[in-house]
């Protein structure tokens, strides 16, 4: 049977209460029994070359296709602990980066890149502790 949604996948776990009907994939017990259709390999450490100490890189990242985001929510290009995030995309020498995201109007601690996601031509990234007016109530930085 073929798989073409687990292309890539490192590993398919399976599981069914004990008792259950099924044909044999799990033990009379119902413990889970897994797939491993690959091996995971090691193809790139990323490393950009302006991240400092305590800089929380891989504090948050996401991959669509062929386009990865790598955030370090402590960097201080801004501000104090203000974040940032890297946008590499690959290409046929591997991983290259795109971008550098900082946006202006961070402050001390904002945490940009706490979180990220990718959809599409779409990232988002938050920034859990920016706030107009001091107010720290977080904001989402939408790119296309």
């Amino acid at each position: 049977m073929a798989w073409p949604l687990l292309a890539g996948c490192l590993a398919l776990i399976l599981a069914a209460p004990a008792g259950a009907q099924h044909s044999g994939a799990l033990g009379e017990s119902g413990v889970a029994s897994s797939m491993v259709p690959t091996e995971p390999v090691l193809e790139i450490e990323i490393l950009p070359g302006d991240v400092l100490p305590n800089d929380g890189l891989g504090s948050s990242s996401d991959v669509q296709g062929k386009v990865m985001v790598i955030c370090a929510s402590g960097s201080d290009t801004i501000a104090l602990n203000a974040g940032a995030a890297y946008v590499y995309r690959r290409n046929a020498s591997g991983w290259q980066p795109e971008v550098k995201l900082a946006p202006n109007d961070l402050q001390d601690y904002d945490r940009f890149g706490y979180t990220c996601a990718l959809d599409g031509d779409v990232l988002a990234i938050g920034a859990p502790n920016h706030g107009a007016l001091g107010d720290r109530v977080g904001t989402v930085y939408v790119y296309r």
